[in-house]
């Protein structure tokens, strides 16, 4: 992990209009998404996520605590490849 390689979100489907605002009802939107970047190329780590908006690697790099703005607070271990396993929900 470092500039090279990180996790970022995105925690909106719509980016203007209308549904921007439908989506930050409580409903049961799942169309954010967690964007793993590595050797020039991202990729969805985790999608059909509601409201993700908070991404943290732990100091070791093993793993990664994901904050739900509507729902909850993960924790996910990391593996060499990068790909995640979900470890506990809060």
């Amino acid at each position: 992990m470092g500039p090279e390689e990180f996790y970022v979100t995105n925690d909106r489907y719509y980016r203007t209009g209308f549904m921007v605002v439908i989506e930050m009802f409580p409903a049961d939107f799942h169309w954010g998404y967690l964007l793993h970047y590595k050797d020039d190329k991202a990729s969805v780590a985790i999608d059909g996520l509601r409201g993700p908006n908070g991404v943290k690697v732990s100091p070791d790099w093993k793993y990664l605590y994901l904050y739900m703005t509507f729902e909850s607070f993960r924790v996910y271990s990391i593996h060499s490849d990068g790909s995640l396993e979900l470890k506990q929900v809060w």
